[in-house]
């Protein structure tokens, strides 16, 4: 009875927020008035994790189902939203009595590669026509084409302006992004603070906008997997220039990473530049602090750089020389896992380390085989004793650690 003929109507002004429902018979008499609101209306077209992402109605007369009625929301399931600053709409009033705010989130997140964490700086509102909701969509800081950002990588977005030659997707326009270009030249799950940019004009990026000049690596495939690197300083190289129209870098980085353990994380201090030859791209080698023979680091070992002087005995593999570096000697000795905080060192003159120079005095733990596997101890005072030598040629500290840890949880 009711074939082609309309049983409903449906309004829906801010996505999941309201669902109302009206169902007529064939004399045009109402049978059926629901009137559904969601339980939390901030989320807007993001979808409600409170319940009604789906909605399923079944309607019956006289035990016969007679209509189904369901709407299932595309939930972008997973979006974090870090909401930086908020002003109300006057145009009409919120549901609950008071108005709109204006809120930095994403547009159009389908754009954003998946796990990306970002960090909205500035936002401003677009006029051209409505956001699903009755406000604005807003002019927000992320990638444009973030096909070209490594799944998992980190951006700190440092500034951003707007691009005037067309609309982009949603009717809000481009944003100039300090992020980085070529990003197939990037180790895959590598994180880079941006430090600078400017802008190169000899063509446009695509989109519209032109390509920063951004401090990061040049050729990483020198890194380790997995390496966090902190450039300190750049400059640009005149000598050649980068795919894509703008220079490579100077970068304080390591040379010959294959001496580094894998996931070591280094804290480079300090850096000069070696002018005995050129780097591969064009610039120059770094003086750099980091572990001169890393073999006899435990994996996963993370090791603060002290203080570093350098060795005159001979060049290092690329033409500099080695540093002196605090770190544990033997450190078999070290549960793997061990996170330790070198706090003093001096240098043992009894002989020399190989590599030309000199094994330093650390404060860390004798006889690890007390601590627990995955304790974190942190070294708060350390004496030297002299009833005899440490394998090595220097003497055991006393450390406070705990004895007997037999009684401790394991990760506790």
């Amino acid at each position: 009875a009711l074939t082609n003929q309309l049983i409903a109507t449906t309004v829906e002004p801010c996505s999941c927020c309201h669902l109302r429902i009206h169902m007529n018979d064939q004399n045009g008499s109402e049978v059926l008035n629901l009137n559904h609101h969601c339980c939390d209306c901030s989320l807007l077209c993001w979808g409600c994790p409170c319940g009604c992402q789906e909605t399923n109605f079944q309607v019956y007369d006289h035990g016969q189902s007679v209509g189904n009625i369901k709407r299932q929301f595309n939930a972008q399931q997973g979006l974090r939203l870090q909401v930086i600053s908020a002003s109300w709409d006057r145009m009409g009033p919120h549901p609950g009595g008071h108005y709109r705010p204006y809120l930095a989130y994403p547009t159009y997140p389908t754009y954003l590669c998946q796990g990306l964490r970002l960090q909205v700086i500035s936002a401003s509102w677009d006029r051209m026509g409505p956001h699903p909701g009755g406000h604005y969509r807003p002019y927000l800081a992320y990638p444009t084409y973030p096909t070209y950002l490594c799944q998992g990588l980190r951006l700190q977005v440092i500034s951003a302006s707007w691009d005037r030659m067309g609309p982009h997707p949603g009717g809000h326009y481009r944003p100039y992004l300090a992020y980085p270009t070529y990003p197939t030249y990037l180790c895959q799950g590598l994180r880079l603070q941006v430090i600078s940019a400017s802008w190169d004009r000899m063509g446009p990026h695509p989109g519209g906008h032109y390509r920063p000049y951004l401090a990061y690596p040049t050729y990483p495939t020198y890194l380790c997997q997995g390496l966090r690197l902190q450039v300190i300083s750049a400059s640009w190289d005149r000598m050649g220039p980068h795919p894509g129209g703008h220079y490579r870098p100077y970068l304080a980085y390591p040379t010959y990473p294959t001496y580094l353990c894998q996931g070591l994380r280094l804290q480079v201090i300090s850096a000069s530049w070696d002018r005995m030859g050129p780097h591969p791209g064009g610039h120059y080698r770094p003086y750099l602090a980091y572990p001169t023979y890393p073999t006899y680091l435990c994996q996963g070992l993370r090791l603060q750089v002290i203080s570093a002087s350098w060795d005159r005995m001979g060049p290092h593999p690329g033409g500099h020389y080695r540093p002196y570096l605090a770190y544990p000697t033997y450190p078999t000795y070290l549960c793997q896992g061990l996170r330790l905080q070198v706090i003093s060192a001096s240098w043992d003159r009894m002989g020399p380390h190989p590599g030309g120079h000199y094994r330093p005095y650390l404060a860390y733990p004798t006889y690890p085989t007390y601590l627990c596997q995955g304790l974190r101890l942190q070294v708060i005072s350390a004496s030297w004793d002299r009833m005899g030598p440490h394998p090595g040629g220097h003497y055991r500290p006393y450390l406070a650690y705990p004895t007997y840890p037999t009684y401790l949880c394991q990760d506790s």
